[in-house]
């Protein structure tokens, strides 16, 4: 069926797009529907939701895993794309079905058209799509730039940007269990609890690098075979900068979600990826994957103290109490701590 519409529609690309159009409307559905748990603070629902499309695809590959030898390759990889579009599928619906009862069973919460308020919306929803491609320009220059001077090198490359942007798990998790209070409060709670996640993602992510140090590099070698070792010593230079990278997430997400302007996230990843490809141009052709590896990290922590700045002039406020950890931001993970491994 999908390579009779290729044939109709007269467009010659490779099959993997044609998936992706077609999971396209269910990834915007199922972002919808989160965006809507996220909005009604439904933080458990959330969750829910985010877990049941990697569930379900997991049960899918389980079963292409047990059957593995009963099928050729070229079988095996469309059933595995059907099983992705199905669990997103899944996912989209279990995400809508929630929020529409959460929405119907609370008080003041109606649905209405206003043109206003649809105008500001895509007009805010048209600056946030640029901001988010923007986004994916800062992350992926140094990719680039090794894909464009050594092609051979990309594929360790990706796999050591993949295991250290991990450590952006943290940024995210923050961000959106203080997304109401950041949305809905006033400015000067919104400042408060910014400051006060940047701290924390800050020790969040310095306490899971150590591990990630340990553990991912022979976990690299464990899953990829020694043919890309070569991906170690990237990992290992780019695992600094994301720490720096999840604390600037959560200012970027208070410029768009606080102060309602996604025209700032632009610039703010605009001058990452400026800098990414600055120092990429210089030591990506002598260095390698190394030169990739350190012109990220550099415009990760360069941006982060960027938007320090900006934070501090903008707000007026001192903006070292975004990154200046103080006594009481310890106490919660000395008392983990001391939870895990008694007195």
């Amino acid at each position: 069926l999908l390579l009779g519409f290729t044939n109709v529609a007269f467009v010659h690309l490779p099959l993997i797009w044609w998936w992706a159009c077609l999971c396209l409307p269910l990834s915007v559905l199922f972002n919808y529907g989160t965006k809507l748990l996220l909005g009604l603070n439904a933080i458990t629902w959330l969750n829910r939701a985010n877990a049941f499309q990697p569930f379900l695809l997991f049960l899918f590959a389980v079963t292409l895993f047990l059957n593995k030898n009963h099928w050729p390759p070229h079988t095996r990889l469309t059933l595995t794309y059907i099983a992705w579009l199905c669990s997103f599928m899944g996912a989209a619906i279990f995400a809508l079905i929630v929020a529409y009862q959460l929405i119907q069973n609370r008080d003041g919460i109606k649905w209405r058209f206003h043109r206003d308020e649809w105008r500001g919306m895509i007009r805010y929803g048209t600056w946030l799509s640029v901001a988010s491609a923007i986004n994916i320009v800062n992350y992926r220059t140094d990719f680039w730039f090794v894909l464009a001077y050594w092609p051979a090198l990309t594929s360790e490359y990706s796999i050591a940007v993949t295991a250290s942007e991990v450590l952006l798990q943290i940024s995210g998790s923050i961000t959106t269990v203080v997304f109401t209070r950041m949305t809905g409060s006033s400015r000067e709670d919104a400042i408060h609890i910014t400051e006060l996640s940047v701290r924390h993602t800050l020790i969040a992510s310095i306490l899971a690098a150590v591990p990630m140090y340990l553990v991912f590099p022979w976990l690299i070698v464990f899953a990829y075979g020694h043919k890309y070792v070569g991906a170690v010593i990237p990992f290992l230079i780019l695992l600094p900068g994301l720490i720096f990278r999840s604390s600037s997430n959560v200012l970027i997400q208070y410029a768009t979600n606080q102060m309602g302007s996604p025209k700032t996230s632009i610039w703010m990843n605009g001058v990452s990826a400026a800098i990414n490809a600055l120092v990429c141009l210089f030591l990506v052709p002598t260095l390698h994957t190394i030169g990739a590896a350190v012109a990220s990290t550099l415009s990760y922590i360069l941006s982060f103290g960027i938007y320090v700045v900006w934070f501090g002039q903008v707000n007026k406020v001192d903006a070292s109490r975004l990154y200046l950890i103080q006594g009481a931001d310890l106490k919660p993970y000395f008392s983990i701590a001391k939870r895990l491994f008694g007195r």
